[in-house]
């Protein structure tokens, strides 16, 4: 099924009857734009989405086609170039435990890094398999800030950590990427003293750690996939079939609702976890560097541009530089909400570009950077939340953010 163009969706809202029960709902499992031959994975790359099955949906209601596209051009290959990241730094993993050296480490770190960076794009979607049971994935994943001394005392147990499923029944403190970024880049910066911890490495107890923990990332990955993708758990399905006879989702408002507010909740969790946290802000403004995302790696800013291009990715239906249908087509193509939601994300951008240390550090000696980066981040906030939200007839709800 070819996806619609711009121009037939603005024909298509201009149409929209104003009555939720008139609208064309026909009970189908999903919809993949162009016959389900391939998909737009992360920086406008591709990735064959025939896996994700080829399901049509013919309602012809314009918020139907911007989940639709959203799930298919966005969702899906989120997650499955997570699987594929996760599986290239599980291999790393093993590369430097079987041959310690500076290269096999900065393998190792580079492969976090792109296996982060994805992974936060796709943290616009923080709500189903990422926080909801029995799955609950996005904890086991992404419990932040990490705890080293969690991981100490484990390493220190006599706990089997000799094969990925050891780690099934783990607590979130001691799985998934924050772990393995404590171990990969808390190792000692200078030269010498790196070299004699690395000659140690391949035969410790950590190296059996890091075999298992990039084992339960790669397990942990596929599952959040496959939970998505509709020729398994198929919660994109759910989804995209909004409406009546649908219990999660029994009207198209409330899944288009749904993505919406998810926008607008990662620039909150950014604003109140990733920079207000580390701020000190409830606590009288004392800077908290301990509580910085990804601080072992000095990543945090990262973290947060990859969240922009998250939130981007679903207000406009499309990953890089292919075209989709996102939040936004549900405005007029005239509407001057377009220019400013691009206007005040770059504003967003350019103000994290000047944070140009380590977030830990940046709160403690260039605090001024971080508040403005905050500051435009509020902008956008508002902009999602009492402009766009209301154009596009959403409904807001609260943030269920519970803090992992």
């Amino acid at each position: 099924m070819k996806l619609p163009s711009r121009s037939a969706l603005v024909v298509a809202v201009l149409s929209l009857s104003c009555s939720e029960g008139s609208r064309s709902h026909d009970g189908g499992a999903g919809f993949q734009p162009d016959g389900g031959t391939a998909e737009a994975g992360p920086g406008g790359g591709m990735t064959d989405g025939s896996a994700d099955g080829d399901i049509s949906h013919t309602s012809t209601d314009p918020r139907h086609l911007v989940v639709q596209a959203v799930v298919f051009n966005v969702v899906l290959p989120l997650y499955a170039t997570f699987v594929e990241r996760s599986q290239l730094l599980s291999a790393a993993l093993g590369e430097l435990c079987d041959a310690p050296s500076e290269q096999s480490l900065a393998l190792a770190r580079s492969r976090w890094i792109s296996a982060r960076a994805v992974w936060k794009q796709a943290e616009v979607v923080k709500f189903g398999p990422y926080n909801e049971l029995p799955l609950r994935l996005g904890a086991k994943i992404d419990f932040w800030p990490a705890r080293p001394k969690a991981v100490d005392d484990l390493l220190a147990s006599p706990s089997d950590l000799s094969s990925p499923t050891a780690l099934a029944d783990l607590p979130a403190t001691v799985r998934g990427l924050p772990v393995i970024e404590y171990l990969l880049f808390s190792l000692p910066a200078d030269p010498q003293t790196l070299v004699i911890s690395l000659s140690q490495l391949a035969p410790s107890r950590t190296c059996v750690y890091l075999r298992a923990l990039g084992g339960d990332l790669v397990a942990n990955a596929a599952a959040i996939h496959a939970a998505w993708s509709p020729s398994s758990g198929n919660f994109a399905g759910v989804l995209t079939t909004a409406g009546p006879g649908n219990s999660t989702y029994g009207t198209i408002n409330s899944a288009v609702s749904e993505l919406a507010n998810r926008m607008t909740f990662l620039v909150q969790d950014i604003r109140t976890d990733k920079l207000g946290a580390p701020l000190g802000r409830t606590i009288g403004g004392t800077p908290q560097p301990d509580l910085t995302e990804s601080r072992f790696s000095g990543n945090a800013i990262n973290d947060i541009i990859e969240n922009l291009a998250g939130i981007e990715a679903v207000a406009k239906g499309h990953l890089g530089a292919n075209e989709g249908m996102g939040l936004l087509s549900l405005l007029p193509a005239s509407s001057a909400l377009l220019q400013r939601f691009d206007v005040e994300l770059g504003h967003c951008r350019q103000a994290l570009h000047q944070v140009t240390s380590p977030l830990g550090t940046a709160v403690q000696n260039s605090r001024a950077s971080v508040e403005a980066a905050d500051e435009a981040l509020r902008a956008l906030e508002v902009l999602l939340q009492t402009e766009i939200a209301p154009a596009t007839g959403t409904t807001l709800t609260f943030n269920d953010n519970d803090g992992d």
